[in-house]
């Protein structure tokens, strides 16, 4: 009897322990889907830095959906066609969308969970869109009146982010992080682009030494930031900055080097991130690597800073078997 009693509260207690898991799987549970308008391609792929993690088939009504039982909060890319964009998810987000691909971004509207923060997100990435455009107006301008411009456009985009949060008053740390570096950066990469594109729009001859304070948000800057070395707005201004220090070094340097060497360092002194570092690595090494301008020094050179600082095997063996290509062709033959 005692035994038979102890098999009753035994099968009791995994009923309950199973239902439990159930219960929590299903409230974990997370919903990715929506409407495609004038589809350009059978499927619809979901990434997650830039690794592709799933696809789903779209329905004879251009529909489609994606269930996770288990996914981290952060940004994600999905795509479709040549088309991709970046949305922010959570646990239990039930999250849809509708889009037309003749007007991708300008027609994508968010529903469901999780709406209200990435109909933000579309937003500010279309404010920043209409912004390029803007500033190659003002590139003429001062630097004192140039960032003034900036300041004005980052104050403008903050007040957003707070309206926002005054209405939302759930939303995490990581989101509003991920918010704010979609407001800044941008603004941050043209500052980086600057001094250059001022001496083109004044012809001027000689290098433009602008103030020191003029670069004061970079110390708020983690270049190895492990949240967003996925995000587009992040790599932009990371190349960007990387390519202004490359060039600084070679107007200034009284050594000077082609700018595609001062990149390699750039990213070797500045770029601890090993993931990231590998990826500018292997762009800069290409750029090298695909082009003659630079003398056999200058390419040995290259080529020492890549392999002695690129730690992904596969990536150094397509250089190494490019490089042997390149050695046999005949002179004046480009890849």
């Amino acid at each position: 009897m005692k035994t038979l009693l102890k098999y009753k509260l035994l099968l009791l207690l995994l009923i309950f322990i199973s239902a439990c898991s159930s219960d929590k799987q299903l409230t974990e549970t997370t919903y990715f889907g929506g409407k495609i308008i004038n589809p350009k391609d059978s499927k619809v792929f979901f990434y997650s830095n830039n690794k592709l993690i799933d696809s789903a088939k779209l329905s004879k009504k251009n529909k489609f959906i994606f269930k996770f039982d288990s996914i981290k909060e952060g940004m994600y890319t999905f795509m479709h066609g040549p088309e991709l964009q970046f949305i922010f998810l959570e646990p239990t987000d039930s999250l849809l969308l509708r889009l037309n691909t003749w007007d991708f971004d300008e027609s994508l509207v968010f529903s469901g969970r999780g709406a209200d923060k990435n109909n933000l997100l579309i937003n500010l990435f279309l404010e920043n869109e209409k912004e390029s455009k803007l500033f190659y107006n003002y590139y003429s301008l001062s630097d004192s009146l140039f960032e003034k411009k900036v300041d004005s456009l980052l104050k403008e985009k903050k007040s957003l982010l707070i309206s926002f949060k005054s209405e939302n008053m759930e939303i995490s740390p990581l989101f509003e992080k991920y918010a704010n570096a979609i407001i800044e950066l941008p603004l941050y990469t043209k500052k980086e682009v600057y001094p250059y594109r001022h001496e083109k729009a004044r012809k001027l001859k000689e290098h433009m030494h602008t103030h020191p304070k003029f670069y004061k948000f970079r110390k708020n800057i983690d270049l190895n930031d492990k949240d967003l070395h996925s995000l587009y707005v992040f790599r932009d201004y990371l190349k960007t900055y990387l390519y202004h220090l490359s060039y600084e070094k070679q107007i200034l340097s009284e050594h000077k080097k082609p700018m595609s060497v001062n990149f390699l360092q750039a990213v070797a002194d500045n770029v601890s991130n090993e993931s990231l570092k590998n990826q500018l690595l292997d762009e800069g090494i290409w750029n090298v690597t695909l082009n003659d301008y630079l003398t056999k020094e200058q390419a040995e050179e290259a080529h020492k800073i890549f392999f002695d600082n690129c730690t992904n095997e596969e990536l150094t063996k397509n250089i190494s078997l490019v490089i042997k290509a390149k050695e046999t062709l005949p002179k004046n033959t480009t890849l």
